[in-house]
């Protein structure tokens, strides 16, 4: 975020700031709600790939994250459920 400038700093004060520091969802919930959004909406693999791996670190198992994104498939669509699939795959073989 450093490379953004004031951009990359707003980001990082509503979002982490604010938003994930609000009250009724854990960090846990809100890293596997960010992980199918984020391959719902598609196109957004560099984000994609920092959830992922921040699901991982708060105790999301890799099994979880892969029902995450099958479940994406018949809302999202396939091409974008593949997609995520591909980038938790590629995580996978960089552990």
């Amino acid at each position: 975020m450093d490379s953004l400038g004031d951009l990359g700093r707003h980001i990082v004060e509503f979002v982490f700031g604010e938003v994930y520091e609000r009250s009724g969802l854990s960090l846990r919930d809100r890293e596997l709600i960010t992980v199918a959004m984020l391959a719902a909406i598609g196109a957004r693999e560099p984000q994609l790939d920092v959830h992922l791996r921040g699901a991982l670190n708060v105790g999301v198992t890799v099994q979880e994250l892969r029902e995450v994104v099958v479940h994406v498939a018949p809302y999202a669509g396939f091409p974008a459920a593949i997609n995520a699939m591909r980038r938790l795959q590629v995580l996978e073989t960089e552990a």
